[in-house]
């Protein structure tokens, strides 16, 4: 039995500081988040416009929204959890 091939159809293109490890989208948050390994980035669902960047001290390799869509979790190789708060850039809590 042959294989078909599914020729690839971009959406845009990020300009991202790194390979996208990961990608969430919710449509009611109207965002869509990337995870390269040191970035998490915020971009408009609709525009498709880079909305905010938040670095991070581990190496990225898993994310998730949170419940209330107005934060992301955050994993790393390190073992380490973050709780970000996406419209503010700024780590809620840690756990390591």
């Amino acid at each position: 039995m042959a294989r078909r091939s599914l020729d690839a159809c971009p959406l845009w293109e990020l300009q991202c500081d790194g390979a996208v490890v990961g990608i969430v989208h919710a449509p009611e948050a109207e965002a869509i988040l990337t995870c390269t390994a040191q970035q998490l980035a915020v971009w408009d669902a609709t525009s498709h416009a880079f909305r905010r960047g938040v670095r991070g001290r581990s190496f990225w390799q898993a994310l998730s929204y949170a419940p209330d869509l107005q934060s992301a979790i955050m994993g790393g190789r390190d073992g380490t959890l973050v709780l970000w708060d996406i419209n503010r850039g700024e780590a809620k809590r840690e756990l390591s």
